[in-house]
């Protein structure tokens, strides 16, 4: 006979936050370098573990955002962007992260705090390109977000004038 008991899995709640700002007409990304291992010196979005039972996945990211990286959360828009669950996300284990996104306009030069050695606005497409390495599987975050915001700018955009007509033949 098998013991059908349930067993509550060993799995990890975080948030990541993908903060873009446009920076001489490139759009940039906040990254931390990471202060702890895993991947110390690397890399990453801003982001962390859920404290406590009763925090909720906004609260939980607004708090990472402003420990991280010193920035008020108050004045951006999160939006949830979606769920990050491959097993092997993360080396400590079992992790499960709620990815949120914010466009931030003439947002300040972000400060380190906490487990982040550093922080500061990366251009996007050298994140994309592989040039510029991240830790966990931020890339793919990454790349998930700029292409929401590029299908919502070719959705909207042309409603409201805010793309030229140049914009989208370079890509033909």
């Amino acid at each position: 006979m098998t013991d059908d008991r349930w067993q509550p899995p060993g799995i990890l709640l975080a948030v990541d936050l993908v903060i873009l700002t446009l920076r001489d007409s490139r759009l940039h990304v906040l990254l931390v370098e990471r202060g702890i291992e895993p991947y110390e010196g690397a890399q990453a979005l801003p982001g962390g573990f859920l404290h406590h039972s009763q925090e909720s996945l906004v609260a939980a990211a607004h708090r990472e955002l402003a420990k991280e990286a010193d920035l008020n959360v108050e004045t951006l828009r999160l939006e949830q962007l979606g769920v990050y669950d491959d097993p092997g996300r993360d080396p400590r284990g079992r992790v499960v992260s709620v990815a949120f996104l914010a466009i931030a306009t003439r947002p300040p030069e972000p400060t380190a705090g906490t487990d982040a050695a550093d922080a500061g606005w990366q251009p996007t497409d050298m994140v994309l390109s592989g040039e510029l390495d991240l830790a966990f599987d931020h890339r793919r975050i990454v790349t998930d977000s700029t292409e929401l915001v590029r299908v919502k700018l070719e959705h909207s955009a042309p409603r409201h004038g805010l793309l030229r007509a140049d914009v989208h033949d370079h890509r033909s």
